[in-house]
């Protein structure tokens, strides 16, 4: 793919602040209002990716000199070529989002888009699948600011939709992709019963060891068990499940599990537990209640 230039990069974000100091003009008529404003929101996001691409190219150049630097402290420069191989990870991406704003418009960009979901084979795991794929087609739109709209569905009796039919409207709906489906995981839940101690896991390979006994032979799985999504996955609506331990001599001996971010950040910053990472990941319920935490003592 082709670079975009640093002066392609600077028009644009010239280009934004000259609508915003004319929609400012004093006087102005309201015709001349709506035009700025909608080449405003038409230039709006193409400025935002331009500044992104433009910020991390700058940083790249810093911490790239700062690592080459023999002068600094060896431990500077490592951690500078650490953040720089970072980077060089996220620029293509930001730069292909770039390229995509700045491809001509199409007048169907602007169309509302029609989004069907039904359930395969499978009976009632299917439709839980299919209400899992509604939802994460829901906040993605949400996250884009567009209008999403149930216009009807055929829901299961155990949750899920056996079909569904949604009108998704807004700025560029017909022009995005769609997010990948994510690939589900079984959650599974285990007892310890000498401590009292819930667990729960969606790593396969943590489960095997725990069935197998090689992590202490009084782990049993309850039976209970639920849909979530592998750590590291992508997907509107899916958000991380945190997994936390209680530090040894200062927290419970127990793990806590929180869908939360907020709660999960707060909890990352409390002594009394461990981080363990993300056990796996969920999606948020359709009627937009919050995300809530799992818990095992």
């Amino acid at each position: 793919m082709k670079t975009i230039s640093l002066d392609r990069i600077v028009s644009i974000e010239t280009k934004k602040h000259d609508l915003a100091e004319a929609m400012a003009a004093p006087n102005l008529a309201p015709e001349d209002f709506v035009r700025l404003s909608k080449e405003y929101a038409q230039i709006e996001p193409v400025a935002s990716a331009a500044r992104e691409v433009r910020r991390l190219r700058a940083e790249l150049e810093v911490l790239t000199g700062l690592a080459a630097d023999s002068t600094a402290e060896q431990e500077l420069r490592e951690l500078a070529a650490h953040e720089a191989e970072e980077i060089r990870e996220k620029l293509p991406l930001a730069e292909r989002a770039l390229a995509l704003k700045l491809l001509p418009r199409d007048a169907a960009d602007e169309r509302a888009a029609m989004l069907e979901v039904r359930a395969g084979t499978g009976g009632d795991e299917a439709a839980l699948f299919a209400g899992d794929l509604l939802r994460m087609y829901q906040r993605f739109a949400e996250e884009q600011g567009w209008r999403f709209e149930l216009i009807s569905a055929n829901a299961s009796d155990v949750g899920g939709y056996k079909e569904a039919i949604a009108s998704i409207s807004g700025t560029g709906v017909t022009a995005a992709p769609l997010p990948a489906p994510p690939a589900p995981v079984e959650v599974v839940e285990y007892y310890h019963a000498p401590l009292n101690h819930y667990f729960l896991t969606a790593d396969p390979v943590e489960a095997a060891a725990l069935d197998a006994g090689l992590l202490g032979p009084d782990w049993k799985r309850t039976g209970q068990s639920f849909r979530g999504y592998a750590g590291g996955t992508s997907g509107g609506g899916a958000v991380d499940a945190c997994r936390f331990f209680g530090t040894p001599g200062l927290g419970p001996s127990s793990h806590f599990y929180t869908g939360n971010a907020a709660e999960c950040a707060a909890v990352r910053t409390n002594p009394r537990w461990l981080d363990e990472g993300v056990a796996f990941r969920a999606i948020v319920p359709l009627n937009g209640a919050s995300t809530g935490s799992f818990s095992a003592a």
